[in-house]
């Protein structure tokens, strides 16, 4: 048995024990320098994390099945990412195995939820709290430092809680209402990603400039931008540069690339390295998510060999500060 599916079920029983004791007293429980090598990926000391991993992150967004995805991922690119991120469903439950995974093996799960199938004004208006509720309790029990972000990329028009379907009022409201139920909770071990698109054109009529949706700066802990090299011209200054301009106009918070990929070409590997370049060049950036899942384009890292090389070399980079 992996050590990380100990750990998985270490967590789940936390969760478990602790619902039980919450009931029988009335109250609710109280609440690795990133590697590029080689190896097996959960031969880790077993044990919940309790403090989240330190910047820089490299992450990636692992294709389906998730689990074998994300350690195929590994073993091609021979990266240990900091953050595994997870697209869930909106009314789904928490999944405290693969937190304590990611714990496990020195990293954080980002949780990426996706109401496709709720009001959103209905979430700011209070319809789902006691799912979320729920949620908020399994999330502080399991105790796993969690990234969690709710309704992303809301600044482009493809997705139904988005541009053109919800105003940024009511988005706004429903983000609010959600941290306050976290809040309320107790589960101080998640940081709070706001998640947008590219701002390249704010005059794009399936993109509208990020800054109506901003909750506050009480309410976000990290900025994500997704964002991809779709062009052969693209540079990082081109993908990035407006959006982190705009950004910087309202908020100082830590920015994450939460999104990206280099389509493949005889540019990918220049652009590979020039996104690793543009990260270091900027203090306040965090790092950076790699979408290996292949749609329009051929994002997946596997069996491109100078990609992954370009890769490597820019995560050793963004790590060690040079």
């Amino acid at each position: 048995m992996k050590i990380g599916r100990v750990l998985g079920a270490t967590c789940v029983l936390v969760v478990l024990i602790s619902s039980v004791l919450s009931v029988i007293s009335g109250r609710m429980p109280t609440g690795r320098t990133v590697t590029v090598a080689a190896g097996p990926r959960r031969s880790i000391s077993p044990g919940c994390a309790r403090k989240p991993p330190v910047p820089p992150y490299v992450g990636v967004v692992p294709g389906r099945p998730w689990q074998a995805s994300l350690e195929h991922w590994e073993s091609a690119t021979r990266v240990h990412p900091r953050l595994e991120v997870s697209y869930v469903p909106f009314g789904s439950a928490f999944d405290a195995e693969r937190a304590c995974q990611a714990a496990g093996a020195g990293a954080m799960l980002v949780v990426q939820i996706n109401p496709r199938h709720q009001s959103i004004a209905a979430i700011a208006h209070g319809r789902y709290d006691a799912y979320l509720a729920r949620y908020a309790h399994s999330v502080r029990a399991c105790g796993a430092p969690v990234v969690i972000s709710f309704a992303h990329e809301m600044n482009g028009n493809w997705y139904p809680w988005g541009y053109r379907r919800t105003p940024p009022p009511v988005f706004v409201a429903a983000w609010r209402r959600i941290h306050g139920l976290f809040t309320l909770a107790g589960a101080g071990n998640v940081i709070w990603l706001w998640d947008v698109n590219e701002a390249e054109n704010p005059h794009s009529p399936s993109l509208a400039p990020p800054r109506p949706w901003w909750p506050g700066s009480r309410y976000v802990d990290w900025v994500g931008v997704d964002s991809y090299y779709n062009k052969p011209g693209d540079t990082f200054r081109s993908v990035f540069g407006p959006t982190l301009r705009e950004i910087r106009a309202f908020t100082h918070k830590p920015v994450l690339v939460a999104e990206t990929a280099a389509a493949p070409g005889p540019f990918q590997v220049t652009q590979i390295h020039g996104l690793f370049r543009g990260i270091r060049a900027h203090r306040w950036l965090i790092g950076a998510v790699w979408f290996d899942i292949s749609r329009r384009e051929q994002w997946r890292l596997d069996n491109q060999p100078a990609a992954i090389a370009a890769f490597r070399a820019g995560v050793k980079a963004m790590m060690s500060g040079h």
